[in-house]
């Protein structure tokens, strides 16, 4: 008899990353089932519908599902949301569990930032990230991802692949903003090695490909026009994970800005596939 195909469950699989994953998520990793709101694989309306039943062939669930604007109110649902990605584990027999958080718990660093690194956010997204990951710390199947930049699917790709000016700030030493960034493949990657890992995970991971990269250097990979700007009082010079306890577990490429831009343009980037 054959063995059942391993399948991995999407949640957010229609937001912006969902949407890159599905275009570059490698043949040899466990099939992914991307959640959406109606119609597909997996329907399910996260807020107010209770989850359906997880079929047997699912190991996992990759919990992409946020809110990153708003009120207060709107906010909370990133807790709300990855609640529910638990409860359904839960139910499952507690089936592993990676929770899509974000840099942005950090605050405003002035050093690259570990996972023992202080959190302090300074954004509204940021405290509500950090309120989620509280939240769920006494789940045992549950890894909080405190992601980087994902090539294509961040606000500067974003904004560029739309066609709208494009400035970089410029500080007091010449320099422009530099960040921690992950491409949609390699996050694939990241994504189902973790998923598949023997050994019980952190609970909490950077994840990034090695190396700060210039946000000028990635524009100008991209071939995209820009110009400087003065950096106000609040603008973020850099923003640099560590990534070394990832890096124990999978296999991380260096960063290039050209790399990232091919990886981008791969998930479909600029034409409208992860607007």
């Amino acid at each position: 008899m054959l063995q059942k195909q391993k399948r991995i469950l999407v949640l957010g699989g229609t937001g912006r990353v969902g949407r890159a994953l599905m275009h570059v998520w490698p043949a040899d990793l466990p099939t992914p089932v991307f959640q959406a709101r109606a119609g597909g694989a997996y329907p399910w309306d996260m807020v107010s519908e209770p989850a359906p039943e997880l079929p047997e062939d699912i190991v996992g669930i990759v919990a992409l599902a946020g809110v990153t604007q708003g009120d207060d109110t709107a906010l909370m649902m990133n807790t709300r949301l990855a609640q529910a990605a638990c409860d359904l584990s839960s139910r499952a027999g507690g089936v592993r569990v990676l929770l899509a958080s974000s840099q942005a718990v950090y605050g405003a660093p002035t050093m690259p930032v570990s996972e023992k690194s202080p959190t302090n956010p300074q954004t509204p997204y940021g405290q509500a990230k950090l309120m989620m990951e509280r939240a769920v710390v006494g789940d045992q199947n549950t890894t909080c991802l405190r992601i980087g930049n994902v090539a294509g699917c961040d606000g500067l790709l974003l904004a560029a692949g739309r066609g709208s000016a494009v400035a970089l700030d410029r500080f007091a030493d010449g320099q422009g903003p530099q960040r921690t960034y992950i491409g949609p493949q390699v996050l694939a990657r990241v994504l189902g090695a973790l998923m598949m890992h023997p050994a019980p995970l952190p609970k909490v991971l950077n994840v990034g490909q090695p190396g700060a990269v210039a946000m000028a250097d990635l524009l100008d990979a991209a071939a995209v026009p820009w110009r400087w700007r003065p950096a106000g009082a609040g603008a973020l010079r850099a923003l640099d994970l560590r990534c070394d306890r990832l890096a124990g577990l999978v296999s991380l490429p260096m960063a290039t800005p050209s790399g990232l831009i091919a990886q981008a343009r791969a998930a479909g980037w600029p034409e409208g596939a992860v607007t």
